[in-house]
């Protein structure tokens, strides 16, 4: 089981037939069967942690997915999340859509991340 410990991970799944891209903050938890290769490789290049000996979730809203049993990490920062996406719209889209869902969505980041999104004409 792998967690992400950057502000931003994107991970391709292994069956492109099941989905498109993964977007995990720092601290989601990598869902189990994702793509094994490519999050070992991440790991080896510091992207992501192995979790092996998980701890119980101790309830901390950290705004990401955490699953049972995972240890929450630090969010990332609204500067962070914004350095990684950048002006590419497409990872906008993604974190958007996950700040959204979080239970706590950061207004600035929200409006931040819309402005990147309505920048490229609001076209999909």
């Amino acid at each position: 089981m792998y967690q992400v410990i950057t502000p931003l991970v994107i991970i391709p799944h292994a069956d492109r037939s099941k989905g498109g891209d993964w977007y995990g903050y720092s601290g989601s938890v990598v869902p189990e069967g994702l793509n094994d290769e490519r999050c070992a490789v991440l790991a080896a290049e510091g992207f992501l942690a192995v979790l092996d000996d998980p701890v119980v979730n101790t309830g901390a809203d950290t705004g990401a997915d955490q699953g049972a049993g995972v240890k929450p990490a630090k969010k990332a920062t609204a500067d962070e999340v914004l350095e990684e996406v950048g002006t590419d719209v497409e990872k906008a889209k993604a974190v958007l859509a996950a700040e959204l869902a979080s239970a706590k969505p950061r207004t600035g980041l929200v409006t931040k991340l819309e402005a990147i999104v309505g920048a490229d004409g609001g076209g999909d």
